[in-house]
């Protein structure tokens, strides 16, 4: 028995192989598919994908055998990774590498072996693809193409797997961010907005000059503002994740339109729009709904329409009850979007418009 020499580029090879954090894991369908479509083609009774590391060969799935790995020594598929093309033996009892080889002489009785190597895109043999049979055998032109065909879908697998593992460690790695982003900028935002606050009810008993006030007024609503887009960036977060939860309350729309007016007012104010809102009469006073999210979601879009909408123009937010369902319109005599921009619109960090809207800045993230 001949065993296959070890590789010039051994130690780049096993990077290659060891980034994708395939050894020793579970078998998985979309690689049992490409085995089992490989010993039909070629039409053996063994089909192999064999990832060769240092010591071992280790089938990530195997179609008509009991074994999950065998040592390097004695693998078909070590002497396979040396190749640019498939590797085939006809007849191993009659090649002198494998004659004595304990896979030829016992169990599994290996003849027949055709191994194409699995090339990452860097080059890099790190396995095979291989079809085994204990009768001799060759196979034809249009069975290599295919196995040789099946072999690069294996790597594409490979890929795709490893690209899903980084997009998942990456989103890991967004959620911790954002959870100490959330707590180190609310901590002096708070402390901004508490103190703000303070200073406005203790205003009217100072006699503060109107000016302070007005600024006053502006530092809480820019820290609001701020506090909203927080929350926005997390709650995409949570959206991404699937994780998103409504948190249903019963409160008073009426109050909740006041506090929101309240908490524009300043804005439209100084952006000298007309901003007010209406309930008609068949809306109840008491609602069952998550206060927080609709809260956002009006004071999103009625600040959008205050921002993009001129000085003396009018903003009004309509509030109509059908049955058990609220219908809120935010209606504005701003500067509005094509049917094109329309397509856009909910894409994250994205503003439409064709150079119209740059300088009323923003995140788009609305």
């Amino acid at each position: 028995m001949i065993s296959a020499c070890i590789p010039e580029i051994e130690n780049e090879r096993l990077s290659a192989l060891y980034k994708y954090g395939i050894l020793d894991t579970d078998a998985e369908h979309q690689f049992d598919e490409l085995t089992r479509l490989a010993s039909d083609v070629c039409e053996t009774p063994i089909a192999l994908i064999s990832l060769v590391d240092p010591e071992r060969q280790w089938f990530k799935s195997v179609v008509g055998l009991e074994a999950r790995e065998t040592s390097r020594e004695i693998a078909f598929c070590a002497h396979a990774i040396l190749e640019q093309d498939i590797f085939e033996i006809t007849d191993a009892s009659k090649d002198e590498r494998f004659h004595d080889n304990p896979l030829v002489q016992g169990p599994p009785g290996i003849r027949f072996y055709a191994g194409a190597p699995l090339f990452t895109p860097e080059g890099y043999a790190i396995g095979t693809l291989c079809t085994i049979s204990d009768e001799p055998k060759k196979l034809s032109d249009s069975q290599r193409r295919a196995l040789k065909t099946l072999s690069n879908q294996v790597v594409s697998q490979l890929e795709l797997r490893l690209k899903v593992k980084q997009l998942e460690e990456a989103s890991e790695h967004k959620s911790s961010f954002l959870s100490f982003m959330s707590h180190e900028i609310r901590t002096p935002l708070n402390a901004i907005i508490g103190f703000s606050q303070v200073f406005l009810e203790q205003s009217e008993m100072a006699k503060v000059p109107a000016h302070l006030i007005r600024y006053a007024r502006a530092i809480d609503f820019s820290g609001q503002r701020l506090s909203g887009l927080v929350n926005s960036v997390l709650d995409l977060a949570k959206i991404e994740a699937g994780k998103m939860e409504l948190t249903k309350e019963r409160f008073n729309v009426r109050h909740l339109m006041s506090g929101i007016h309240e908490m524009l007012g300043m804005y439209a104010l100084d952006q000298n729009v007309h901003f007010d809102y209406q309930l008609s009469e068949s809306v109840s006073e008491d609602v069952f709904q998550d206060k927080t999210r609709l809260s956002q979601v009006i004071t999103n879009l009625a600040h959008n329409a205050i921002k993009f909408t001129g000085k003396g123009q009018r903003v009004t937010v309509l509030v109509d009850q059908y049955d058990d369902k609220l219908k809120i319109r935010v209606c504005d005599e701003g500067i509005g979007m094509s049917q094109d921009d329309i397509s856009k619109l909910f894409n994250k960090f994205n503003q439409v418009g064709s150079g119209k809207q740059s300088h009323y800045g923003g995140t788009g993230l609305g």
